[in-house]
């Protein structure tokens, strides 16, 4: 099964004709026509109902999931060829929080650049969803965000970061941080101003909550 008619049978599906799909793929219609024919034999079904290329079979559906996978799969490699084509040792692709290029990535950056200089590196700064998302999609080698991965993704702690907190200094918050000790449950009362660029949001939530333990200023 060639990957070139999973294609064709894919934009088919998507334009919902055969003129309007050949249009797209640079091909005739009698052409797109006799490779859909061709893949129905090699799958052993049809895969549109009879006259109707804007509607799919059971099996076509099937078909059609499949050959995005397939073709997706095969994009990734295409850009990985590419990006390792572009340099003698390749490439390195980091997504990371806005925190983390400003303080933790430039002396590890530097110091890496000075032992591998003939690999090229891709820093995107960019929010903790995006960071996720581009490494879901394989569009980052890695990623750096400031909560715990909840995709199936393998994760690593490689810094602590504290969080303070800034309020004006007559209010209940100034008061208890005055004694040493500021409640989760004080702080739940508060509107609070987060950055949700870098995941804050996401690191108080449970905490807030909850209303159980309490923080300690530095």
């Amino acid at each position: 099964m060639k990957l070139e008619a999973l294609r064709v049978f894919q934009v088919t599906a998507q334009q919902g004709s055969l003129s309007r799909a050949a249009a797209v793929l640079g091909r005739t219609p009698s052409a797109v026509s006799m490779m859909l024919l061709q893949l129905e034999e090699e799958v052993g079904g049809t895969l549109f109902e009879a006259g109707r290329k804007n509607r799919l079979t059971p099996l076509g559906v099937l078909v059609l999931e499949e050959s995005r996978r397939a073709n997706e799969a095969f994009d990734r490699s295409v850009k990985a060829i590419r990006r390792f084509a572009t340099s003698a040792a390749g490439s390195v692709r980091i997504a990371a929080v806005p925190s983390a290029t400003v303080s933790l990535l430039p002396p590890i950056i530097a110091s890496f650049q000075q032992k591998r200089p003939d690999v090229q590196l891709e820093i995107s700064d960019v929010d903790s969803a995006a960071v996720r998302r581009r490494i879901r999609y394989d569009e980052a080698d890695i990623g750096i965000i400031s909560a715990t991965p909840e995709d199936e993704v393998e994760g690593q702690l490689i810094e602590r970061t504290p969080l303070g907190i800034v309020c004006r200094s007559n209010g209940a918050i100034a008061d208890a941080a005055a004694s040493g000790e500021i409640s989760w449950e004080l702080l739940g009362l508060e509107r609070l101003i987060v950055n949700t660029l870098v995941g804050s949001e996401q690191l108080l939530r449970r905490p807030l909550h909850g209303g159980e333990g309490s923080f300690r200023p530095g």
